[in-house]
């Protein structure tokens, strides 16, 4: 039997035939899928929502986009506090030193020898001690020398009167009597002065800060014999910037802190009306009772001078955030949820906490997620005023790290 074989192009021919007709049937049942998607898709909106025949899948959705309007976003979710401010007196911390009130440099008035020294250097003295004296030399004889002369002046000036009285004397003689009196009696008093310079006293009690003399010594008018200082009261001065200078006033207290923990309350007495040119800074001093004289001159001191009372809010340092330009501040959410910077001015810092101005009296500060939101921003919120009121500050004035654990800016584990 004579055996049938097949031509290999006809088997080729035949599957390429195959494989055309499943591509074109495979199109027609896709057309009729996306027609049916349409047609459901469009059911599935609202009847407001127009179809039109001939439509694709994309122009349905767009349609159905616009009637139901954009895709709400998920909004970000922060947490608050909702703070209300208190009347706080401001502070302004300033460093200054303790000085004297007043400095004197004793001098001698006459010539003399220094006989006797009653007080050393750093002794306390009192208003009219006396400190040195001189030797009397001959001013004991010349105070009699003055006065027998004043009494014979007298004697001759009585007779010259009896005379004239009687008309034996000129009005000449008369007045040369009494001048001859007048000046025996200047001659006695400055005799008493120079003796009563031999005593050297203090004109006010202070403390010998420095002695020149040793007892021995011989000295010429004005030549310096001690130097007092008073310390009662005592000085404290400091130098206020031109932003500060006029929320001081003349008779405020001060709270002044020496290195050593002294710490003792002041008056301010004066204020310069000039600055000093090379700093644009004032002068101020304040005066405070040192009755014994012992705080020095020259000491640091740390003056806490009280300002006006201000509407502030005592905030957590964490709450601390910075806009766009570096402007320091906080972000509130308002009333209608959207996120607000609020430039502030810090009035005092302590050590856990500060007060600051610049918010409404009533606030809802965010104290997790402000570095993750930004101005005008709409956010959800959760209220930790509960649970960590960090805007009211503790009897010490402490105030607590109020962060929970949760959403912390990166690279700030601390919070």
């Amino acid at each position: 039997m004579k055996k049938f074989r097949v031509n290999p192009s006809l088997l080729i021919a035949i599957g390429l035939a195959l494989s055309i007709s499943f591509w074109l049937y495979s199109g027609q049942d896709h057309a009729k899928t996306s027609a049916t998607a349409s047609q459901n898709l469009t059911a599935s909106h609202s009847p407001r929502a127009t179809v039109k025949a001939g439509d694709t899948v994309e122009a349905v959705q767009s349609k159905a986009l616009e009637q139901d309007g954009p895709t709400q976003e998920k909004l970000t979710q922060v947490r608050v506090v909702n703070s209300t401010a208190q009347n706080h007196n401001a502070y302004l911390e300033v460093s200054g030193e303790t000085a004297f009130n007043r400095k004197v440099m004793v001098k001698s008035n006459i010539v003399g020898r220094v006989e006797e020294l009653h007080f050393e250097k750093g002794a306390l003295v009192r208003e009219k001690d006396l400190i040195a004296r001189l030797d009397l030399r001959d001013r004991t004889a010349q105070i009699r020398h003055w006065e027998a002369l004043v009494a014979l002046r007298k004697l001759q000036n009585d007779a010259a009167q009896k005379l004239q009285k009687k008309g034996f004397q000129s009005k000449i003689r008369m007045a040369e009597s009494l001048s001859n009196l007048e000046a025996a009696k200047s001659g006695l008093l400055s005799a008493k002065i120079a003796l009563g310079h031999t005593r050297i006293s203090a004109p006010f009690a202070g403390v010998i800060h420095q002695n020149f003399v040793e007892i021995g010594d011989y000295v010429s008018a004005a030549s310096p014999i001690i130097e007092i200082v008073d310390l009662d009261p005592l000085v404290i001065g400091a130098d206020i910037t031109e932003k500060n200078i006029n929320r001081i006033k003349i008779g405020g207290k001060i709270d002044v802190t020496l290195l050593n923990g002294k710490q003792f309350s002041a008056t301010i007495q004066r204020i310069s009306p000039v600055a000093k040119v090379q700093t644009r800074t004032f002068r101020i001093e304040a005066e405070a009772k040192n009755p014994d004289q012992s705080t020095r001159a020259g000491l640091t001191a740390n003056l806490t001078i009280p300002l006006e009372t201000k509407r502030a809010h005592y905030i957590s340092k964490s709450m601390l955030t910075l806009d766009s330009e570096g402007q320091i501040g906080l972000k509130i959410v308002d009333d209608t949820n959207y996120v607000q910077f609020r430039a502030i001015e810090i009035i005092q810092d302590m050590t856990d906490g500060m007060w600051v101005v610049g918010l409404e009296d009533r606030a809802r500060i965010i104290i997790v997620g402000q570095e993750f939101v930004a101005h005008g921003q709409q956010v959800t919120f959760v209220d930790m005023t509960q649970i960590a009121p960090a805007h009211k500050p503790r009897a010490d004035g402490y105030v607590a790290d109020c962060q929970p654990q949760g959403l912390r800016p990166k690279g700030n584990p601390k919070g």
